[in-house]
């Protein structure tokens, strides 16, 4: 968190004069804290309880020259708090991620084209949506999406490439899989990576097309 916040800047006068139109310093506070907290995280804190990130309550305490314990008050007022994220939203120009859950799934879809892991795929989302000023939603809803549109996208890889495999070439994959004797099918020895490469170079078009 602290690096999140070397990397924002300081309160600029237009911060500063829309958080002074609230009322109190509590309000100050908690306004200003809910400022950086987006421009840092790409999302809001949630609300009941308010949550409460300490480097970031201390970072717009000292620029306000206001009493960091006043948030607790302000996290009392949960009608204000979902007030101020509303008007935020609109003062930063960001869009609730339920506008544009078509555009993240599109995204998805071609990323996992290239991308396998969850952790990759959901930096590569996190990023999307920070470039195209998208709120984050949970956890839990980026992770259902990044395994919804990377199942798809396997299933749509899966057609392509039985598509342009002949019957032949079908008896010669199949027969990869039997083991006879063997422990292993000789489809284990081409999960190697070093063998993997040399097959593909050497037999892909050869070998599964007619």
């Amino acid at each position: 968190m602290h690096e999140q916040l070397l990397k924002q800047p300081q309160l600029l006068p237009e911060d500063i004069a829309r958080i002074m139109q609230c009322r109190g310093e509590h309000n100050h506070l908690g306004f200003a804290y809910q400022l950086t907290f987006v421009r840092s995280l790409n999302r809001f804190p949630t609300q009941e309880p308010l949550e409460i990130e300490e480097d970031i309550v201390k970072f717009t305490a000292i620029q306000l020259n206001i009493d960091e314990g006043q948030i607790e008050q302000y996290g009392k007022r949960q009608p204000t708090v979902s007030e101020h994220q509303e008007t935020i939203r609109d003062y930063l120009g960001l869009r609730p991620f339920s506008t544009a859950i078509d555009e993240v799934e599109a995204f998805l879809f071609k990323e996992a084209y290239r991308l396998e892991q969850t952790a990759a795929l959901k930096m590569r989302l996190s990023e999307f949506l920070l470039t195209h000023r998208i709120l984050e939603p949970s956890q839990d809803t980026m992770h259902r999406l990044i395994q919804t549109q990377r199942e798809a996208a396997r299933n749509s890889i899966y057609s392509k490439l039985a598509r342009g495999i002949s019957k032949a070439g079908r008896g010669r994959l199949d027969a990869l899989l039997e083991t006879d004797d063997a422990t292993y099918s000789p489809i284990h020895y081409f999960k190697q990576p070093r063998v993997l490469t040399r097959f593909v170079r050497k037999y892909t078009l050869g070998f599964l097309l007619d």
